[in-house]
């Protein structure tokens, strides 16, 4: 969900994996997507962090480090290697998926999935930071 650097006076926005009392944000895309100026999606001086690296570097993570995604079918569990992901601009972008059926796939706006395409990834995350909150290392 894209949120403003600036949108909460004493939240920061998290710059690694472990750090605590910050947000992450991220809007997501397939890499060949470009936005017009104007594009009812932009949000200004939004906070972008890569869910594979937990930063805010412009720096292309490779698919390898998605460690699963989830596609239509929950049931059939985490596709690791799902995409990579390189923060640009206002946006990250990512490769396209790859799954049976995403000849069809065609949409360049990924914002519906922006949980799914890294979520092994953000719970695990979640879980380091709970415990680096615990543990006092923040």
């Amino acid at each position: 969900m894209p949120v403003s650097a600036d949108a909460y006076a004493t939240i920061p926005v998290c710059q690694n994996a472990t750090q605590t009392g910050c947000f992450v944000s991220w809007r997501t895309y397939r890499e060949d997507f470009e936005p017009r100026p104007g594009y009812r999606d932009t949000v200004e001086n939004i906070a972008v962090v890569n869910p594979l690296t937990w930063t805010t570097r412009p720096e292309v993570a490779d698919a390898s480090l998605n460690k699963g995604g989830v596609l239509l079918n929950f049931n059939k569990g985490p596709k690791p290697d799902l995409v990579s992901a390189e923060i640009r601009g206002a946006g990250l972008f990512t490769s396209k998926p790859r799954f049976f059926g995403d000849i069809f796939f065609r949409t360049k706006n990924y914002h519906i999935g922006d949980y799914n395409l890294f979520y092994v990834n953000v719970r695990e995350n979640a879980v380091e930071r709970v415990n680096a909150f615990v543990n006092g290392d923040q």
